[in-house]
């Protein structure tokens, strides 16, 4: 795994390391890019007193002084998506407040995001959710205590699978917008 501020410079991560700690500064944007391993990383800041998964492609960003951040760039450059493979990715965050330009896979496994954003109370804007198959599972509590969460994802998916939604939005407290319509035409 390496990872970079302007895309250019890369610097190794050796998979030795337990914890690496990176400092993200006011706007500034770390990189990762995989070195053509299914390797995955896990970082922790004592900023944000909390572990932070990172991938080929992922981003995370803070565009402000109070160290909040945000994180985008596509999943699906992890190699494999399998049963459980990005849940409670960020998982209890408190400092992770824009997930929108996150991409997410048009596929999905079982279990595949459950809890990925699970208490996360600064996320205010999702990623968007493409799936039209849904794996058992797949967004079960996703979004479970995001308090600050105003505007759900639209639910394009047509086929459903056992417990997709469950709890997804469970303690959302402050969600105005909801899907009107949810397309389903195949269910469990």
């Amino acid at each position: 795994m390496q990872y970079s501020f302007n895309g250019t410079n890369w610097n190794i991560i050796s998979t030795q390391e337990d914890r690496v700690e990176i400092d993200i500064t006011n706007k500034q944007r770390v990189y990762f890019k995989n070195l053509g391993t299914s390797l995955q990383y896990k970082y922790y800041d004592s900023n944000y007193n909390s572990d932070v998964w990172g991938f080929k492609g992922f981003y995370f960003y803070s565009d402000n002084s109070d160290n909040t951040f945000k994180v985008g760039g596509p999943l699906s450059s992890l190699a494999v998506m399998g049963d459980y493979s990005y849940s409670n990715l960020f998982s209890r965050d408190r400092k992770l407040t824009d997930a929108s330009e996150l991409i997410l896979p048009e596929d999905t496994a079982e279990g595949c995001y459950e809890q990925m954003f699970q208490e996360c109370i600064s996320l205010v804007n999702a990623p968007a959710l493409p799936a039209t198959t849904l794996a058992n599972k797949c967004y079960s509590s996703m979004f479970y205590g995001c308090t600050n969460l105003v505007n759900a994802p639209e639910l394009p998916a047509t086929t459903l699978a056992e417990d997709c939604y469950n709890a997804m939005f469970y303690g959302c407290t402050s969600l105005v917008n909801i899907p009107s319509i949810l397309p389903v035409t195949t269910l469990a």
